[in-house]
């Protein structure tokens, strides 16, 4: 029962996003606002991979 929620509301999601992006408006704000969003998702996936560098323990040689 789970699973198909899950798939549900994934597909529900997904649909409306597509209608929106379809739209002239939502798509020219998007490409506007593209530059600002990568760059917020690239310093996002470096703080965490910076802390996963930093605190991982090196692995014993054997």
């Amino acid at each position: 029962m789970i699973v198909i929620n899950h798939f549900m509301v994934e597909v529900a999601f997904y649909t409306t996003l597509a209608f929106c992006m379809s739209t002239q408006v939502v798509s020219k704000r998007y490409m506007q606002a593209k530059v600002y969003i990568d760059r917020g998702a690239a310093l996002v996936l470096g703080a965490l991979g910076t802390r996963l560098v930093l605190t991982s323990e090196e692995a014993p040689l054997t």
